[in-house]
């Protein structure tokens, strides 16, 4: 932001990315580990060179990309005006960008299971993503899922035939689980005390909303 411009409205700005931390990152349930930067530009044309690596981009107004939100000043619109408050390109993009980070923490689970837990004996780790989705339903922040199935395919649990499972099986009793440890005694106790394994996979299953 140039100087004259950040004496008129700096402080509004800074006002703004300040409500927008203390309600959004509760909101979104996201940690910031890094500092956002944001860029305002009285000229398009570095706004767009600074964006876009080239110029050009007219309609755009404002865009977040990683930690860093570019904005164009109202000083960027020239012989033709509009009548949009700049405060809210800023909020916006801010938005945007901590919905975009929210997403990027919500994969936890996936990440904990593809490429990295084999779902067969064979060593298989590159799972089907709709695998990966079911199990990861509903828990997708969680690695608790992942660890679960590795528990249940990898850990000598007992079905009550073997240690060795059904992937299908194993990946029925753990969809959506916060909690493997609990998970996995509650199947555990379950088949110790004579009830068959489907009943026991049914009982212990992770209590997850209606689809």
């Amino acid at each position: 932001m140039e100087q004259r411009e950040a004496d008129i409205y700096g402080q509004r700005v800074l006002a703004l990315l300040d409500r927008a931390r203390e309600k959004l990152v509760p909101k979104y349930d996201v940690a910031l580990q890094d500092k956002i930067i944001v860029e305002i530009f009285p000229q398009q044309k570095d706004f767009a060179i600074r964006t876009f690596g080239l110029p050009g981009g007219a309609g755009f107004l404002g865009v977040c990309f990683g930690n860093v939100v570019t904005v164009n000043s109202p000083a960027s619109q020239g012989a033709t005006p509009s009548n949009w408050e700049p405060m809210r390109r800023i909020g916006a993009a801010a938005r945007h960008m901590l919905i975009a980070a929210a997403a990027q923490d919500s994969d936890r689970c996936a990440e904990a299971v593809q490429g990295k837990i084999a779902w067969d004996y064979e060593g298989t780790s590159r799972w089907a993503e709709g695998n990966v989705d079911r199990l990861c339903a509903w828990a997708e922040d969680s690695t608790e899922p992942a660890q679960c199935f590795e528990r249940v395919m990898h850990g000598g649990v007992d079905w009550g035939g073997g240690t060795r499972w059904q992937w299908k099986n194993a990946l029925d009793l753990c969809r959506g689980t916060l909690d493997a440890a609990a998970t996995v005694a509650c199947f555990e106790t379950r088949v110790g005390a004579g009830m068959g394994w489907r009943e026991a996979i049914e009982s212990c299953q992770w209590d997850l909303p209606s689809e």
